[in-house]
């Protein structure tokens, strides 16, 4: 199903974002050959990107996927400012559609986004300065009060493998089949039996694949510390999995009406925070 509203027009579709357009036209060769060509465009109709689809284009579900992953980097195609103003948007939107009754520290990571956002943006320190940089962003925020969990695990219905519920939804331990536990190398080497996943109500998946346990006491403890590490809102590297992991907790609490340009302004956040992470 399409998620855009598309106007359509002679020889034209198009989807109006306010600051620019996606185009789908489908044009015909003098030999009467169809060809799909969609453009995006900003208000003064200067293209911004432009792609051939061909002969066959099953779905306008395509053209959407491609816009998506660019029409965000439009909107961002302006004054400091205002794609400034425009990312605190869309962070404000998914703040109110997360759960009153979610984790404190999902609320204080989109506020700490922000003040990351704020300060790379506008502040402009320099690339060369990475570590200091880092260590920066390290120091402004104060992390949250650290949580205890006493989690009562049960048995999973229709597979193997234990569930526990958390604050941060579903909590699942489940063993590795034996054909894809990797071979060690030596005797020495610890081989992960068990993998631990947060399954959110949202659909979001996180799976905690830096976890090894090898045993499912040591997978228990490990979820109670998965739990506590996603309680922390700090941007550093140390939880760079966990913040790709809320963004795409985020774009899962969007409505399937909601503006395309949100989608894509979280995986360009996202984008810009990870890669300045590792």
């Amino acid at each position: 199903m399409s998620k855009l509203t598309w106007q359509e027009r002679e020889f034209d579709s198009i989807v109006d974002f306010g600051f620019g357009k996606v185009v789908l036209r489908k044009q015909a060769s003098k030999k009467g050959v169809i060809r799909y060509l969609a453009h995006i465009e900003n208000n003064e109709g200067k293209k911004f990107a432009s792609f051939d689809f061909g002969s066959e284009l099953e779905n306008r579900e395509i053209v959407e996927d491609w816009a998506s992953a660019l029409i965000g980097e439009l909107d961002q195609n302006t004054d400091d400012q205002t794609g400034l103003e425009r990312q605190f948007q869309t962070l404000d939107y998914c703040k109110t559609l997360l759960p009153s009754d979610a984790p404190l520290s999902y609320f204080q990571r989109i506020d700490n986004v922000k003040e990351w956002l704020r300060q790379r943006r506008i502040e402009k320190r320099s690339p060369d300065n990475k570590l200091g940089l880092k260590l920066f962003f390290f120091n402004i925020f104060d992390p949250l009060p650290s949580q205890t969990y006493s989690l009562h695990w049960k048995q999973l219905v229709d597979e193997d493998g234990i569930f526990a519920d958390s604050p941060h939804g579903k909590i699942v331990i489940r063993p590795i089949p034996e054909s894809q536990q990797i071979v060690p190398r030596s005797p020495y080497e610890i081989v992960a039996k068990f993998r631990i996943y947060i399954c959110h109500p949202s659909g979001a998946t996180f799976e905690c694949w830096l976890k090894q346990p090898i045993d499912i006491e040591t997978a228990k403890k490990d979820a109670i510390e998965v739990l506590r590490e996603l309680d922390d809102p700090t941007i550093t590297e140390e939880y760079q999995l966990h913040l790709e992991y809320f963004f795409n907790l985020l774009g899962h609490l969007l409505p399937d009406d909601a503006n395309l340009v949100h989608h894509s302004g979280l995986e360009s956040m996202a984008t810009d925070i990870i890669n300045f992470l590792i």
